[in-house]
């Protein structure tokens, strides 16, 4: 999954993941703890950093805590991802519902193609039999292109 960052974006977010208020976020900010940057407070940083300044053994058990809700925030950033991830694609029942319909419709078009067209070309010359059968699916061709013309342009006109 690789070693990606992990930001608090807020004062509040930071005093959560280390169990403390704002004010104490606030003085460890004074008493020179890693800055906020751009994409907010670096935890690593702010994990390393106050494990400098934990020497007895409350402030290691408050370090050791610190540490765990860091790996919890990585633990759910990543379950989040997932969620993202998961939502982007298309159940395999919905799939498999459309292709039912999509087999629906096409066997629909070719039985009634089969049973006009068998009418049309009793009798008929092999000239005559092309022209019909290319009219007959190229009136086929028009009826569903209105519909690919919408999915079209709702796409963007790809």
């Amino acid at each position: 999954m690789g070693d990606a960052a992990l930001f608090a974006k807020t004062r509040l977010e930071l005093a959560w993941v280390f169990g403390v208020t704002q004010r104490t976020v606030r003085k460890w900010s004074e008493d020179g703890a890693p800055a906020k940057t751009k994409r907010g407070y670096d935890l690593q940083k702010w994990v390393a950093w106050r494990a400098e300044g934990y020497s007895d053994v409350a402030n290691r058990q408050r370090w050791l805590k610190a540490q765990r809700r860091f790996k919890e925030a990585r633990a759910d950033l990543e379950e989040l991802k997932l969620d993202r991830e998961r939502a982007r694609l298309v159940p395999a029942e919905l799939a498999q519902e459309q292709r039912l319909q999509i087999l629906r419709w096409a066997v629909g078009v070719f039985e009634r193609a089969g049973s006009e067209l068998s009418s049309r070309l009793a009798g008929r010359k092999p000239r005559e039999v092309k022209k019909i059968v290319d009219d007959y699916f190229n009136d086929v061709r028009r009826e569903a292109a209105p519909e690919d013309t919408k999915d079209k342009s709702a796409k963007g006109g790809r």
